[in-house]
């Protein structure tokens, strides 16, 4: 027995004039994904092991560890002359996996200013160790121009402790840093420089060229899992012309996540095409992201996974998932779906029995109008028998040249007969490969060939050829050569 928590949403493309397209978003953890789909081989040209691989282990993006007993954290920033209502926030994760924001202070034009603020504790006074600093963050007011770059420098970030102070970032030699993309169409950029600094020798630099505001941007820690590795429908790959190893942005909950395809998948279990186009995400790698990234609330996982026992009490479960603090209201239970399935009467009827029946049946009239075709074959052509006797033929080279002429039909016929069949199965599936609504079922109908069946049913004609043959055989023994001359 195994669950899995999954992160189900819907995203949009992060370019101007398109954000009313939608497509599905699914965060999982690989390594529970690839144990509890079902995959089928056309589904992908990768197994779903080899599919989910590249989406990493499921764990966090990483941030810069505050030291243990840290009550409260300090930066340094100088904002431009031309800075206006801008705030500066620091953005923490705890080891639960839940995000605080911190609000520093509004960033003014009077050289270098030092904030400080007291990280902010849970119940009782708890703070859940190891806390890390995931992202510098600023905000200001949305949709209006500026008309000049927008240039901040930020330098040692401090973590107080009762036994004094830690910097835990002084842009000397410690972590790379990259900017959020905030906007589709320009970028900002980040750059360690020795222009100014509060102490030591260098600071860090966001500048953020003129033109349209947004209300929040900043910097986090650069890590080789970003952008993000995701794997994409066929679908959203021919609608954006992305493939295995290209790069782009999306939309995910007002935030614009950088993407870098790893996989493309045709079909994948709890996600239809009917809905469109889909992406999925590595679940840690994608909350963890919206952690750092936003200043709302960061969405949560809303949908279970569970692979049960036999026996387990299905409806205890139902009960428990629509109860606090889940609140599941929906159950798809993939045991009465196919109970439900069996309950079509074209299924209960025993289709495949009935198929059986008919494979007998056909294979009965093909023996017998193999007999009766042998038999009028000989009737009809005892002169021509005669004659071929009369020129020095021997009774067994006449019954040769008899079996080789039918040898020649029974083989085409079974080959155009397998290939004929195959192509009739296919229109025929293309017929019940819709749903109860007349939508195409999907999975799709796969059509398997039982070649052992159709070497039982090549070697029954084949049978019934030879006992065929060896009673013209008998028939041409037992006619008169002078007879037949007489008579015809």
């Amino acid at each position: 027995e195994s669950a899995t928590a999954v992160l189900r949403t819907e995203g949009g493309p992060a370019t101007v004039g398109l954000t009313s397209r939608s497509f599905q978003i699914l965060a999982v953890n690989p390594d529970a994904a690839v144990a509890q789909l079902w995959f089928r081989e056309d589904f992908a040209e990768a197994s779903l092991r080899e599919l989910f691989a590249p989406l990493g282990a499921p764990e966090p993006l990483r941030g810069l560890t505050l030291p243990p007993g840290t009550d409260s954290i300090s930066i340094s920033a100088l904002a431009p002359a031309n800075a206006n209502s801008q705030s500066l926030w620091l953005r923490l994760r705890d080891a639960n996996g839940s995000h605080q924001m911190l609000q520093m202070g509004a960033l003014q034009r009077e050289g270098w200013q030092e904030f400080e603020v007291p990280l902010r504790r849970g119940p009782g006074g708890v703070l859940n160790e190891p806390m890390s600093l995931v992202s510098i963050v600023i905000t200001e007011p949305s949709n209006r121009f500026n008309t000049q770059e927008l240039v901040f420098h930020f330098d040692a970030i401090t973590a107080h402790t009762d036994q004094g102070p830690v910097v835990v970032e002084d842009f000397e030699a410690g972590a790379e840093w990259a900017t959020m993309p905030s906007r589709p169409n320009q970028v900002d950029a980040f750059a360690v420089t020795g222009d100014a600094a509060a102490s030591g020798r260098q600071s860090g630099r966001i500048s953020r060229p003129a033109g349209q505001s947004t209300s929040f941007w900043g910097l986090f820690v650069a890590q080789s899992n970003v952008p993000l590795p995701v794997l994409i429908s066929r679908l959203y790959s021919d609608s954006t012309g992305l493939q295995v190893g290209s790069s782009g942005l999306v939309r995910v909950s007002d935030s614009f996540v950088p993407i870098r395809v790893t996989g493309i998948f045709e079909r994948l279990p709890t996600l239809s095409s009917a809905d469109g186009p889909a992406l999925v995400f590595n679940r840690e790698h994608l909350i963890s992201y919206l952690g750092l990234s936003q200043s709302d609330t960061v969405p949560g996982l809303n949908e279970g996974w569970f692979a049960l026992e036999p026996g387990a009490d299905r409806a205890a479960l139902d009960s428990r998932l629509d109860s606090a603090p889940y609140y599941l209201t929906r159950v798809v239970d993939q045991q009465s779906e196919l109970q439900s399935l069996q309950q079509n009467p074209l299924i209960s009827a025993g289709g495949a029995g009935i198929l059986y029946i008919a494979f007998g049946a056909v294979l009965l009239l093909v023996g017998a109008a193999l007999l009766v075709s042998l038999w009028v074959s000989v009737q009809r052509r005892r002169t021509e028998f005669a004659v071929m006797r009369a020129l020095g033929l021997s009774r067994g080279q006449v019954i040769r040249l008899l079996a080789f002429e039918y040898a020649i039909v029974a083989v085409l016929g079974l080959a155009v007969g397998a290939y004929l069949g195959r192509l009739v199965g296919e229109r025929m599936l293309s017929f019940l490969n819709v749903d109860e609504d007349g939508r195409v079922a999907e999975p799709s109908f796969i059509l398997q060939t039982d070649w052992v069946l159709v070497l039982v049913g090549a070697g029954v004609v084949l049978l019934v050829f030879a006992l065929a043959l060896a009673f013209a055989g008998r028939l041409i023994s037992r006619t008169s050569d002078g007879q037949a001359l007489r008579t015809e």
